[in-house]
């Protein structure tokens, strides 16, 4: 919320973001969510286990109808453009393996703290991106651009956290077999 309208004059002179909607809307549609959450799970565990897989499920079917249909076809035209340009995909498909990669090299030693530092970088920050582009940039061709770049994030980034789960396990399995030797010693 603070970094956004700091960086990004510098880097699109001309641009001044206003950090108000972006705290608003983050506050409308993340904080006060989870704040709701927390307390209906500790005030009424119960309930809160009851109402989760339905609410877990309208939220996925309103982020797929809107990222997948709505927004698709009220920014059609400028789709169109970004994807014939060629360059805005070429430009999303060098960037998604970067920014992946440098959390990957950013994490640490830890495999799991690179597993979660290169998914979480490879997804970005959309909903903030969305919120400032809405805000602050009159070109559809933004928001067709931002739509690009989740739609090739979860088509790259849904494998990879397959794979990433597959060498989790594998490296549970290791540190298991590793511990638990077949035969205690003295045992042969």
């Amino acid at each position: 919320m603070l970094y956004q309208p700091l960086i990004l004059p510098l880097l699109l002179p001309g641009l001044s973001v206003s950090p108000m909607p972006i705290a608003r809307t983050l506050v409308l549609t993340v904080l006060l969510p989870l704040v709701f959450g927390l307390l209906l799970k500790a005030r009424w565990p119960a309930l809160a286990g009851r109402v989760r897989p339905a609410l877990a499920r309208v939220g996925n079917i309103s982020a797929i109808l809107s990222c997948l249909l709505l927004l698709p076809i009220v920014y059609f035209d400028a789709l169109k453009e970004v994807v014939l340009n060629g360059e805005g995909l070429l430009a999303i498909l060098l960037y998604i393996p970067l920014v992946v990669g440098a959390g990957w090299w950013l994490g640490g030693p830890d495999a799991d703290q690179r597993r979660l530092l290169a998914l979480c970088c490879g997804q970005g920050s959309m909903g903030a991106a969305f919120v400032i582009a809405a805000h602050n940039f009159d070109n559809p061709h933004v928001i067709a651009m931002l739509l690009l770049i989740l739609w090739v994030s979860l088509i790259l980034l849904v494998p990879l956290t397959f794979i990433f789960r597959r060498q989790a396990s594998g490296d549970v399995k290791d540190l298991t077999e590793n511990s638990c030797p077949a035969h205690p010693p003295g045992t042969t």
